[in-house]
């Protein structure tokens, strides 16, 4: 029988969207609690609770993620039923949802529990977690960079026993580090978490330098910083596709990565999806540059091992951008799939009941908590304008600002140091506005332990979130898609991608270059200068999925992902008009372009545009182009930008050059010699 019901708080029309983590580390209480919190429920990922297993911990909730799929809240992941793995599937958002909203459960109960041990009587009954925000770990893909603390090993806290003092402590923001062999010694019954070699065996490490099998976090937030404009534009992209797709685009097709495209005229287009974007980061923040697989990759990049690293649960606030397609496009959300069970997220502990996507709590994007201030009208205009003023506060896409010249990205917001006392150890002013602990659901148990809910004691929470907003400084702009001036019609160009996601036993990426590639430097792809973006393929090796249902189906049905690469941004840089990059190109009649009209663009491209494929560890991937069922398209069509009457803008339907491709191995067209 199950220990644990989700139950859904009632909405009292005052939370609003998550917090971003740096502005969650202005209010020095919270981020104190937050920090402990976190820190404990790693720490104490084998204890026991009342004679059972503890599930509202770090390993716990990790482990059914992935390896070692151990069994929670009374859910085997067994056969017939799907087990925890929903990627590649109708349901990878929905189940995601419920995901979060445990891990922000065991965040909250831990907090609760802390705040209880001061003295201090406003520390004690006030524990500030923000009610408009579940989790204080805010979008990745709106801070352009990695967030400064994410990047420290080491943060400072006012424990209970020392309130007055700043306190050092590994900060769980950093890593995880697993337990080791005297602490399963003591938990015969937990399932033990058995790592690839090809992992740091003793905690999570992101973006791996060489060969030490640490994180290199400088050059991560590099690649971040690099990313942002092509990162932003599928996004774009992804929520405000052409006219045709709009209309007829199947829930499927937006949700998942596998066979996501769409028919136009008879030929079938790939179009961008949530679940490819979510691919992306797993495959950047995961990926080794040393080479040589056998030395080491990032756990992100393995869906066996992803959730163990914190990282993780900042990035699955994507449920943001689920939160933004809804109000949209809600109506194509229909199909027998999506009434299928989201095994271990329980309503009802009698008939051992589970969520499904269909359940309010996990359909309704205006619910309490999610990303988007909603509305339940079913008005285009109005829904439309909120989501347009959300992209640009939040997003800052739909926007006539232009992004910087040469400039780097502005950081988003100003350096923490100076904010916060758990980065800089520093005593800082604290917010004056307190707030108090809330989350979106709660964990009531079908035992006899409860989840009390929190008086509220502050009032007025939208005001505080507000005046908070305001004291931030400007985000980096990411313009929309543009390459003319306001108002007139612009020329959109996009690599489109198919390519088998188990061709190569494991995750893997391709990247899309304009001008010479440097092959020796396979480790730096993601931050080349002329590197125009990147395809991230999230897949777990035969090794690590095993075990898993989904997998092996996935893997039996040999799926295709579909993803697209936005081309046009970096196409303006080689203008005659706004010459930039002359210098990235060395070779050939055509190293600029007059206009983006295809004239000029087909013949240019057709010299110029390259591709590459890098497995997991930054080793080139040769000559399998054709085994990988490889097939870059390049297309153009037209974007209108938003006015009066069509306040996202609009596309045009694409039409296919190629001629730019037939010659390249993987590209449309191309002839691959008859074997000998």
């Amino acid at each position: 029988m199950p220990k644990y019901v989700l139950e859904p708080l009632k909405d009292d029309g005052l939370r609003g969207p998550r917090l971003e983590i740096d502005e969650l580390l202005i209010d020095n209480d919270l981020a104190n609690l937050f920090l402990q919190a976190l820190r404990n429920i790693q720490l104490n990922s084998l204890t026991e609770v009342n004679g059972g297993m503890n599930m509202f911990n770090h390993y716990a909730l990790s482990a059914v993620h992935g390896a070692p799929r151990e069994e929670w809240n009374g859910y085997e992941n067994r056969a017939g039923r799907y087990g925890y793995c929903h990627h590649s599937e109708d349901t990878f958002p929905t189940w995601h949802r419920p995901y979060m909203m445990s891990y922000e459960i065991a965040i909250y109960k831990e907090m609760l529990n802390i705040a209880g041990q001061y003295s201090d009587a406003a520390q004690k009954t006030d524990p500030i977690m923000p009610r408009n925000k579940r989790d204080p770990n805010g979008a990745f893909d709106t801070v352009f960079g990695l967030p400064v603390i994410y990047q420290q090993k080491q943060v400072f806290v006012r424990t209970p026993k020392k309130p007055n003092e700043l306190t050092p402590m590994a900060n769980p923001l950093y890593e995880f580090t697993f337990p080791k062999g005297d602490d399963w010694g003591a938990h015969p019954d937990r399932l033990r978490l058995t790592i690839s070699r090809w992992f740091n065996q003793e905690h999570t490490a992101r973006t791996l330098g060489d060969r030490t099998g640490e994180s290199d976090h400088a050059y991560l937030d590099l690649e971040v910083r690099r990313q942002a404009s092509t990162l932003a534009t599928k996004i774009w992209k992804m929520l405000n596709p052409d006219e045709f797709v709009n209309k007829t685009r199947p829930w499927n097709s937006f949700v998942n990565d596998s066979i996501n495209s769409v028919s136009i005229q008879g030929r079938r287009f790939a179009t961008q999806s949530f679940e490819g974007w979510h691919d992306d980061i797993h495959v950047m923040v995961g990926q080794g540059r040393s080479k040589d697989r056998a030395r080491f990759v990032g756990q992100m990049g393995d869906p066996a091992y992803a959730a163990f690293d914190p990282i993780l649960w900042m990035h699955h606030n994507i449920d943001r951008l689920l939160s933004l397609y809804q109000p949209l496009y809600g109506k194509n959300v229909e199909g027998e799939l999506i009434k299928r069970e989201l095994i271990l997220f329980t309503k009802n502990a009698q008939t051992e009941e589970c969520f499904t996507s269909a359940d309010g709590v996990v359909k309704n994007y205006w619910a309490p908590g999610f990303a988007v201030p909603g509305t339940k009208e079913d008005k285009s205009g109005t829904i439309k304008e909120i989501v347009k003023k959300y992209l640009t506060n939040a997003y800052c896409w739909a926007t006539t600002k232009e992004q910087p010249g040469d400039q780097p990205l502005a950081d988003w917001p100003k350096d923490v140091k100076s904010l916060s006392e758990a980065v800089s150890g520093k005593t800082v002013k604290k917010n004056p506005n307190a707030r108090v602990v809330f989350t979106s659901v709660s964990a009531s148990a079908a035992e006899p332990i409860k989840l009390e809910e929190t008086p509220i004691k502050t009032a007025k929470i939208l005001e505080t979130v507000n005046s908070i907003n305001k004291s931030l400084p400007e985000p980096a702009f990411v313009p929309a898609p543009s390459s003319g001036a306001d108002g007139q019609v612009q020329q959109i160009w996009d690599a489109h991608i198919k390519v088998r996601k188990f061709a190569f036993d494991g995750s893997f990426s391709i990247h899309v270059f304009i001008g010479w590639v440097k092959d020796e430097q396979t480790e730096r792809f993601f931050t080349k200068k002329n590197e125009v973006g990147f395809t991230g393929i999230f897949a777990a090796p035969q090794a690590t999925s095993t075990e898993c249902q989904s997998c092996q189906k996935n893997r039996a049905d040999d799926i295709v992902i579909e993803s697209v690469v936005p081309l046009t941004s970096y196409l303006t840089d080689y203008l005659d008009s706004n010459l930039k990059s002359a210098g990235l190109i060395t070779e050939g009649q055509h190293r600029s372009v007059a206009s983006l009209e295809p004239n000029d663009v087909v013949p240019f491209l057709k010299e110029q545009i390259q591709w590459r494929i890098l497995d997991l560890a930054s080793s080139l991937i040769v000559g399998r182009e054709q085994e990988a069922h490889l097939e870059v398209a390049i297309t153009h069509r037209t974007f209108t930008p938003p006015d009066a009457n069509n306040l996202l803008g609009g596309y045009g339907e694409p039409t296919e050059y190629p001629d730019i491709t037939t010659d390249k191995a993987g590209g449309l067209g191309y002839v691959y010699p008859a074997a000998t």
